[in-house]
């Protein structure tokens, strides 16, 4: 089994870990070797790798691997590669995150489509969620609690969300 997470949006609810625990336990439970794979350190990469720490922990008689993955042109620190079971060095001019939807058999994410981090994110996620793949922890609750603070936004936010809102 091989799983993969992607950043959706940069917001994360406040019980983000626990969610992630309660979904990725049943499949831990179940299955006897789980690839995580992590590409970009961002803030539910993170969150996720506490997670998979915990699980770690928890089930040491299951094969839990952390991997990270990485491109030739990526500069993040040697600290950060450290922190992995593994790491994988993708050819030159592959996208990291492409090449982790293109292998996970799930991609867990907190994905407000509203406030979608980019297009590309956009479209990985609507591909997932068609295949299948993709599991949001982002609840419709959570969704109508940011769209409440939309009103005190500047107004140049505001234009470019209802914007977006209309599909333009």
């Amino acid at each position: 089994m091989v799983i993969g997470f992607m950043e959706g949006s940069l917001l994360t609810a406040p019980d983000f870990e626990d969610r992630l625990m309660r979904k990725l336990q049943p499949i831990v439970r179940k299955e006897p070797r789980i690839e995580f794979l992590f590409g970009y350190q961002n803030r539910l990469s993170l969150l996720a790798e506490w997670v998979v720490r915990k699980l770690q922990v928890a089930y040491p008689e299951k094969e839990i691997l952390s991997i990270g993955v990485f491109n030739k042109k990526d500069t993040l620190s040697y600290a950060f590669r450290g922190r992995f079971t593994s790491k994988l060095l993708l050819p030159e001019g592959e996208d990291v995150l492409h090449w982790i939807v293109g292998k996970a058999d799930f991609i867990f994410t907190f994905m407000d489509p509203l406030f979608c981090l980019s297009r590309d994110c956009s479209l990985l996620y609507s591909r997932c969620a068609k295949e299948g793949r993709c599991i949001n922890l982002c609840t419709q609750e959570d969704m109508d609690k940011v769209r409440e603070k939309i009103p005190f936004l500047p107004k140049w936010e505001r234009r470019a969300l209802a914007g977006k809102l209309r599909g333009e």
